[in-house]
C-alpha cells in the first residue's frame, strides 16, 4: 500500500539488496525495493527484511512518518 502512495505502483521484479531478499515474495519484491530506495523503508539492522515476521507498530509507523516527510519535503 504505502508503495502505491507514491503514485507510481511497482512493475516487475525488483533487485532489493536486502540480505533476505530471496525470501520475499515475487508480489511483493518491486514493492520493497521501491520503498527501500525511495529511503521510506530500510530493513532489519542486520540487513534483512524478514518477511515472514511480524511487522511491529514502530516499524509501521517508522514507514509511515519517512513517507510523509517526503511528501512535505516535495511541497517545500
Amino acid at each position: 500500500m504505502i508503495a502505491n502512495l507514491s503514485g507510481d505502483a511497482p512493475t516487475g521484479r525488483g533487485s532489493a539488496s536486502f540480505s533476505d531478499a530471496e525470501a520475499i515474495p515475487d508480489w511483493a519484491l518491486a514493492a520493497a525495493e521501491k520503498l527501500q530506495a525511495k529511503g521510506w523503508m530500510l530493513g532489519r539492522p542486520d540487513g534483512s527484511f524478514a518477511p515472514l515476521d511480524t511487522v511491529t507498530r514502530a516499524e509501521a509507523i517508522t514507514v509511515i512518518v519517512r513517507w510523509m516527510q517526503s511528501r512535505i519535503e516535495a511541497r517545500t
